[in-house]
């Protein structure tokens, strides 16, 4: 459950990060749309490489065991 609320934490995150960056794009009319592309698509993999490190670290965590350490 935890999972999938940040999951759409996320998402919910990133529709806003690309319609702010939308709205942003269209006001600025000097830059060429081919930049305006290079720099949506730049955020975006930006975003997906920290929900894929996000994901792998949540699974790292579940396999990991602290036999050794005291509480």
């Amino acid at each position: 459950m935890k999972t999938t609320g940040i999951i759409l934490a996320i998402a919910g995150l990133v529709v806003l990060v690309v319609y702010i960056l939308y709205e942003i794009f269209k006001v600025i009319a000097g830059i060429p749309p081919w930049i305006k592309v290079g720099l949506v698509l730049l955020i975006i993999g930006g975003i997906l490489v920290l929900i894929s490190l996000i994901r792998e670290r949540i699974g790292d965590s579940k396999k990991e065991s602290f036999k050794g350490i005291k509480k």
